[in-house]
């Protein structure tokens, strides 16, 4: 394997695993203010609206000039979106969720750091081990956290907050480091006169999602009646995975949920999310490397999105803490597979020609839906917390309803194995 592609996947490791340590903390910088929940919701928003806005700017730098700028860039971002947090105040988060965001041009650069150093043949494996990685980061980001706060490495008395800024700060140093390591791979930058790749002409699924980058948010709407009226089984498919956008952010607001019902603090919070990604990340390799085959895809959908429902309201109403640790494992019935089999069947069903625009399709309203979605949960969790979950439930609901109105769908391994695991976090 090159060495300039083993420092990519090192820096995702890293880059997820970063992502991971830093949302324990978050709680704790809002908790004295009023309005907690509202605020932190916003900051996610905050974070979502950045990333929407920068990413077709990083992917035009990544393509026209260098995908090593995007990488060095990134990781200054990290460590400079840590540095001001050290404060530990309310606007520290802010500060840190719009940094973080406005030079959160990362997988732009990994996908086509990839494919430059791929050909037709290895490229679907290569791609499919950013899955893997990703789950990796999931687990051992949660896991640093739990050793530097219980070792005391720090200090005894440090403040679990500040150690976890410091190893995070640590780990972005690193990806600095890796980052400054990476040989370009882009033979001759668009800027130097290079020719630019026709990707959504390739057979490769991979490969088209380049294209989106290019995706223009204006013509969403236009492409997906489009889309609906030729292929509805298809239009079905994009409106579930956006759907899935709003279930899934329960991961993100029950990290406050906990500090509110369950007075936990970043030690919990740490040891929650060690226990939940270990418990999520392995049901997931087993569920799409084992298991698919031998399960119908349409009727699996659909359980799956009742389950969730039934999950939304366990989190909804659950105030024993040894219950809450149990409805984690029903997240691996429910939940977690959802995505993987969706996007599975989007990449399955797409013409060749056109897989690259669906996808950026998918990406557009997915981002929007990202950024709205945070202001509804945080809104609706200050009138009661429990009420997010019944808004979570209700994308569930919708999820299954479309589920339920599929055909019978057969699933492509290759696509699969290429991509369900890329989605862990």
């Amino acid at each position: 394997m090159p060495w300039n592609l083993l420092i990519v996947y090192a820096m995702v490791v890293l880059d997820t695993a970063i992502q991971v340590i830093a949302y324990p903390i978050f709680p704790d910088l809002v908790k004295d203010i009023p309005h907690s929940t509202f605020w932190f919701s916003m900051a996610l928003a905050l974070f979502r609206f950045m990333q929407l806005v920068v990413s077709p700017l990083f992917g035009y730098i990544a393509d026209k000039y260098s995908r090593k700028i995007v990488f060095i860039f990134a990781a200054m971002g990290t460590i400079l979106s840590f540095l001001v947090m050290l404060p530990t105040k309310a606007w520290s988060l802010f500060a840190n969720r719009s940094i973080d965001g406005s030079t959160n041009g990362f997988y732009v650069a990994v996908r086509s750091a990839i494919t430059d150093m791929s050909n037709r043949e290895n490229l679907n494996s290569r791609l499919g081990i950013l899955g893997a990685l990703g789950a990796i980061g999931v687990v051992v980001g949660p896991l640093l956290g739990s050793l530097i706060i219980f070792s005391g490495v720090l200090g005894q008395n440090i403040n679990p907050t500040i150690s976890i800024i410091f190893l995070a700060l640590i780990l972005g140093l690193v990806n600095f480091v890796l980052s400054l390591l990476f040989k370009e791979t882009q033979r001759k930058p668009l800027a130097q006169g290079g020719e630019e790749h026709l990707l959504s002409t390739t057979d490769n699924f991979e490969v088209g999602l380049e294209v989106t980058e290019n995706f223009h948010y204006k013509n969403l709407i236009g492409d997906f009646v489009k889309l609906w009226k030729n292929n509805r089984t298809l239009g079905l498919l994009v409106l579930m995975e956006v759907l899935m956008v709003i279930v899934q952010g329960y991961y993100h607001y029950y990290i406050i949920y906990l500090t509110k019902i369950f007075n936990f603090g970043t030690k919990d919070i740490n040891i929650f999310l060690l226990y939940a990604g270990f418990v999520i990340v392995s049901s997931q390799f087993i569920f799409f490397l084992v298991l698919l085959k031998k399960l119908p895809i349409k009727q699996t959908l659909v359980f799956c999105s009742v389950m969730a429902v039934i999950l939304m309201a366990g989190y909804g109403v659950t105030r024993v803490i040894w219950l809450l640790y149990l409805l984690v494992v029903l997240d691996v019935i429910s939940v977690s597979p959802i995505t993987g089999l969706i996007q599975g069947q989007i990449g399955h069903l797409s013409p060749v020609h056109r897989r690259g625009r669906i996808v950026g399709m998918v990406q557009g309203f997915a981002g929007v839906v990202a950024v709205i979605n945070p202001i509804v949960f945080g809104i609706l969790g200050e009138l009661n917390p429990a009420l997010p979950f019944g808004w979570f439930a209700f994308g569930a609901l919708l999820v299954s309803i479309c589920a339920w109105n599929l055909p019978f769908l057969k699933m492509s391994l290759n696509y699969t194995k290429t991509l369900v695991l890329f989605k862990v976090f």
